[in-house]
Formats: structure tokens, sequence, C-alpha cells
């Protein structure tokens, strides 16, 4: 699946301290606000998803 994902669309994050359930960790905060940062430099750079 990820072949078929633009690589300028991935990142890779390593959460060490974290087991399994990203959204369910102690530090959600982080990982949604990394994930909202993602968003917005996708959205700024005004390129699409495909």
């Amino acid at each position: 699946m990820l072949e078929t994902i633009p690589k300028r669309l991935l990142e890779l994050h390593w959460y060490e301290e974290n087991y399994h359930e990203n959204f369910n960790e102690r530090n959600r905060e982080k990982i949604f606000r990394d994930i909202e940062l993602w968003l917005e430099r996708i959205l700024a750079s005004g390129e699409t998803l495909s």
C-alpha cells in the first residue's frame, strides 16, 4: 500500500515510549499535533494529494 502513496507525502515518526495504540498513549497530544502540522504543510503547499 505505501508504494502507491507519493513519497513527498510520507513521513516517519518514531515514538520510542509508545506501545501500539498511538491515539491512546500518554503523549497523544504530541501525536495529534504532529499530524496537524503535517496536514498544515501539505495544505499550505497547494499540492494535490494524488
